[in-house]
């Protein structure tokens, strides 16, 4: 169910020194380190974590839609067993 996809990593040279890394599909991944090594898997653990959140929304997202059938589907029962009653 749990789709792995890649992270591109940008990075570039602090002019003081040290490299800054970003992700550009993952909006609030920003880190730096002291090299590329170090920026690298100091955006490691924010990446996981981001990818993690993505993956709990669209989630929440399906669960929000089976949900929303379920009531779809009672109210109609809930009107059909009106009707028939009536009838």
């Amino acid at each position: 169910m749990s789709e792995s996809r890649e992270i591109e990593l940008v990075f570039e040279p602090l002019e003081e020194g040290g490299h800054h890394v970003y992700a550009p599909d993952l909006p609030g991944l920003h880190t730096q380190g002291d090299d590329i090594e170090e920026a690298s898997r100091d955006a490691e653990e924010p990446g996981k974590l981001l990818k993690r959140r993505e993956q709990l929304a669209t989630s929440l997202r399906s669960i929000a839609n089976l949900l929303r059938f379920e009531l779809m589907t009672l109210l109609c029962r809930r009107t059909q067993d009106r009707q028939s009653a009536v009838a």
